[in-house]
């Protein structure tokens, strides 16, 4: 039997009012559509189950870099690096115990906070190749809360939570434009302070980003190819993300005014993480108030 052809006109008719609305929303402001918010995040639950396995199948034929030949030498590197970064958490705590001192002399008191580490598988990816965000099979229930950090392993910094539901969440990551400027310093083996980076972002099209070399007196040594830049800004990232790596410096050049810029490339490759760990404190950090 033929198919009336009303029917076919009318399916043919809600499609198009369907997309007409879309991409009339697609303009309207943030605060317009924010009724969306409870029905996406229920379409992603309901999604995790597949998306996931996908998501794991990927990253398990195409896992992250780099991918060194010798296992030994890749797990002495990692150790080193666990180290050091022990060493800098060590100085930076020293640091701020001076300046409780100072403070508690002038009759106040702030609160200790405990960091704590929790694996978070990825479940979904919005990326446009050189950036953009994770979802993380992790949220409000396990104590994540905006601007928590994302990293891999606890030492490579990878991005921090821009969208935290109450079982899922969303970190935008550090080579998005998303994510903001961060403030760094390279330190050398004992932890001293050397050179400093302002204003380290992401270069549009590319997996690495650039910062200038500060000036200051007396000048410090100067940076070179593959130095470890790590996270030195606490005005504008929470306390749970200093001193983790930014990443390594893969090229220095000299611009106009003689200002020294440094091109610098995390150590993994973030886009292609199937795991994270989230650096999570008991609650939300007040410091580094910024967002992306």
């Amino acid at each position: 039997m033929a198919r009336p052809v009303h029917t076919e006109s009318s399916r043919r008719g809600i499609l198009v009012v369907a997309l007409v609305i879309i991409f009339i929303l697609s303009f309207m402001p943030q605060r317009v559509v924010a009724w969306l918010t409870g029905p996406r995040r229920l379409v992603q639950y309901l999604l995790l189950p597949v998306s996931d396995p996908a998501r794991s199948i990927a990253v398990w034929f195409f896992p992250a870099k780099p991918k060194p030949d010798d296992p030994l030498v890749a797990h002495y590197q990692s150790e080193v690096e666990k180290f050091k970064k022990l060493l800098l958490d060590a100085q930076r705590t020293i640091e701020e115990k001076q300046k409780l001192i100072d403070t508690l002399q002038k009759g106040a008191a702030n609160s200790e906070e405990v960091i704590r580490q929790y694996p978070a598988p990825v479940v979904g990816v919005k990326s446009s190749g050189t950036g953009g965000m994770f979802e993380l099979r992790a949220g409000k229930t396990v104590g994540v809360e905006l601007n928590t950090i994302a990293s891999v392993g606890g030492l490579q910094l990878v991005g921090r939570v821009s969208d935290a539901g109450s079982r899922t969440s969303w970190v935008t990551l550090i080579t998005d434009p998303k994510a903001g400027a961060i403030d760094g310093a390279i330190f050398a083996d004992d932890g001293t302070r050397g050179a400093q980076i302002r204003n380290i972002k992401p270069v549009k099209g590319k997996r690495y980003l650039q910062g200038l070399v500060q000036y200051s007196t007396p000048a410090p040594t100067a940076p070179k190819v593959n130095d470890v830049v790590r996270v030195d800004d606490p005005a504008n990232w929470p306390r749970s993300a200093q001193r983790l790596i930014i990443g390594r410096i893969t090229e220095v050049q000299t611009v106009a005014g003689g200002r020294v810029l440094v091109l610098i490339t995390p150590t993994s490759e973030l886009e292609r993480l199937g795991e994270v760990v989230l650096l999570i404190t008991p609650k939300a950090d007040a410091g580094g108030g910024g967002g992306p």
